[in-house]
């Protein structure tokens, strides 16, 4: 069941800090309802929603990427992502991104979560979809954004993220729903 707060702000002012064609930077000047004022509060606009993908093979084993990371200057463990193309919806877009990231097909793809992983600052969405191995071929991959592709069993999963090896935010939710599954129903995560 979804609560409904009613707190309402009136931006009375919008700064363009940044704009490009991924992401734009605004410093709004607000108000609340009972008369405070905020004269400036940042916000990061997406210009669109992003998609992680758990995908399951035959042995139960999950599909990982190693990206190579500009930010961290590193290359980490993470379930295959990326940006949602113009016109494109998440269960297509997780397709192509799972192609393009590790060379596999996938099938029996869904969306089972949408959040946003930073609502005081940004209005970043990201859909999360499971889905499982279509074939065991393996075609070309991006190996300048992706170092290697490997299959893990949640054992050797949990390590990985009690390690402090798995660090990437996208992929704990992701992971924290898929491992979950069995006690909540999937279609009970589905808004």
């Amino acid at each position: 069941m979804k609560e409904v707060f009613n707190i309402k702000f009136t931006r009375k002012d919008r700064k363009e800090i940044y704009k490009s064609k991924w992401i734009d930077l605004f410093v709004d000047s607000i108000e609340t309802e009972s008369g405070n004022k905020i004269p400036e509060y940042h916000v990061l606009h997406y210009k669109n929603k992003s998609v992680c993908v758990i995908v399951e093979n035959e042995k139960k084993q999950l599909l990982f990427v190693k990206a190579n990371r500009y930010i961290t200057n590193d290359a980490a463990w993470e379930i295959p992502a990326g940006g949602v193309e113009d016109g494109e919806d998440s269960i297509v877009a997780a397709k192509r991104e799972v192609k393009e990231e590790t060379g596999y097909d996938i099938r029996n793809v869904r969306k089972i979560y949408t959040y946003m992983p930073s609502n005081g600052m940004s209005d970043q969405i990201i859909d999360i979809c499971f889905a499982n191995l279509n074939t065991k071929e393996q075609d070309n991959f991006d190996k300048e954004e992706i170092e290697e592709v490997r299959w893990y069993s949640i054992d050797e999963i949990n390590k990985l993220i009690y390690s402090n090896i798995i660090i990437d935010g996208v992929s704990l939710i992701g992971l924290l729903l898929y491992k979950d599954r069995e006690r909540v129903k999937e279609k009970e995560f589905q808004r």
